[in-house]
């Protein structure tokens, strides 16, 4: 898949929302619809895996809506430019679900259409990209400061503004802290685009430092096309995927890939590419989208939108894999699917794109369109493991191509319906749910 083709169903997807309708959910669990987006006045399209806080409260972006006129218009509304919002938890005193947007773009400056969700500083801002706008009209790193009394607006500040005149690249995509406070993120566009760094200003006045760490170069020892977020391990080193490229022939332009990027030992110099796996297709999977996790043990984890063992060759409809990390330094991690998809809208559904969550057991957690699904392990090495759907969404409470994965408070699971809920003249707006095993 190119990158350009999932630049469009990003913009699409959501149309297709309205005439979908599929089965119910698995009696075992409850799934609430905690809040529906209205378009106009507070968004709509979310498609990034949201954040919690400890108290519960929910953090995410819209990648349209919100009222801004400075984006385009549809049948006399304007289409808005995407937003922030928090969804605050229930307490005693306000015992309801309660959603309010924190900040919504303007496209005068600030960017428009943020393209992956936000993460938290260590002083509680939040930081998150825009797909365009800004001064460069090449998307912008925004920071966003919560009010000092606790309560009124948030304060965005425009840290970084991309262009392709200025560092090559444009279209970011999430960003992740490493330890030091350093951002890392995914450049979409460029030839087969990039990593890229920025560095806080020290004594944190003044402005940030772009660094472009790595350039993809589609080549069967590299890949390229990376989408979705990254990994960062407590050494620094980063891990994520390649829609395309590696060593595979069987897929045109390579299956993808999974990679590490690792930090020079002296400030200044270049990092080093280890590609750890490359994907074959068929059984494996490709097309790869979403990141990866860091899981239990070191192991990585996750999704191919494509590909696997139910479909003809390497069309299939995704996989959740596994990279065992190697016992000895110098050893290639070991590889193993442990879910194939059946179909796009079938019981298990299909075309997974986000990157599933672990709980101390083990069992992984994540969407595939239309279902929020488990995968339990087995009890001996070797045997399979089992996937159970807790829910399987419907067009009265979210479809579409679910570009995100799940969050997870306490025992509660969290995650947001880029289609579905309430439907205006051309599209239905997103919702956010949860679901309690």
């Amino acid at each position: 898949m190119k990158k350009q083709e999932s630049m469009v169903r990003i913009a699409t997807c959501a149309i297709f929302c309205i005439t979908i309708a599929f089965a119910m959910q698995a009696p075992a669990q409850t799934e609430t619809t905690i809040y529906k987006f209205h378009w106009n006045t507070d968004g709509a399209w979310p498609m990034a895996t949201l954040k919690t806080d400890k108290a519960g409260n929910l953090y995410g972006t819209t990648f349209e809506g919100g009222g801004s006129v400075n984006c385009g218009f549809d049948t006399n509304m304007p289409w808005g430019c995407g937003t922030v919002f928090e969804v605050t938890a229930p307490t005693k005193e306000s015992p309801s679900w309660k959603e309010a947007p924190i900040y919504v773009f303007t496209n005068t400056g600030d960017g428009t259409n943020p393209s992956g969700g936000v993460v938290f500083d260590q002083a509680g801002n939040l930081y998150g990209v825009t797909s365009y706008g800004g001064t460069l009209n090449g998307g912008t790193l925004y920071q966003l400061v919560p009010p000092a009394s606790g309560s009124g607006p948030w304060t965005e500040n425009t840290i970084y503004n991309f262009s392709t005149s200025n560092d090559g690249y444009d279209f970011p995509t999430y960003v992740v802290f490493d330890k030091a406070g350093n951002l890392y993120g995914i450049n979409v566009t460029g030839p087969y685009g990039g990593v890229f760094e920025l560095s806080p200003p020290a004594g944190g006045a003044g402005t940030w430092t772009y660094t472009q760490i790595h350039t993809f170069t589609g080549a069967p020892n590299d890949g390229g096309d990376p989408l979705g977020g990254l990994a960062t391990d407590s050494s620094g080193n980063l891990y994520g995927v390649t829609n395309v490229g590696g060593s595979s022939t069987n897929c045109g332009s390579g299956c993808g890939t999974v990679y590490e990027l690792s930090p020079p030992s002296t400030k200044g110099a270049s990092w080093q590419e280890t590609i750890l796996y490359n994907f074959q297709g068929d059984p494996d999977g490709n097309y790869p989208e979403g990141g990866v996790l860091l899981g239990n043990g070191g192991n990585i984890y996750g999704t191919t939108h494509s590909g696997g063992v139910n479909g003809a060759l390497y069309g299939g409809y995704g996989t959740v894999y596994e990279l065992a990390k190697p016992q000895m330094a110098g050893d290639p991690w070991i590889e193993s699917v442990l879910y194939s998809f059946d179909g796009l809208y079938s019981n298990s559904g299909g075309g997974p794109i986000g990157v599933p969550i672990q709980d101390a057991a083990g069992n992984l957690y994540g969407m595939a369109s239309p279902v929020a699904f488990e995968l339990s392990p087995p009890s001996m090495s070797g045997e399979a493991w089992t996937e159970t759907t807790l829910y399987n969404f419907s067009s009265w409470d979210g479809v579409g191509e679910f570009n995100s994965g799940l969050a997870r408070h306490n025992n509660t699971l969290f995650g947001v319906t880029q289609g579905g809920g309430i439907c205006n003249v051309h599209q239905c707006n997103g919702t956010v749910f949860k679901v309690t095993p």
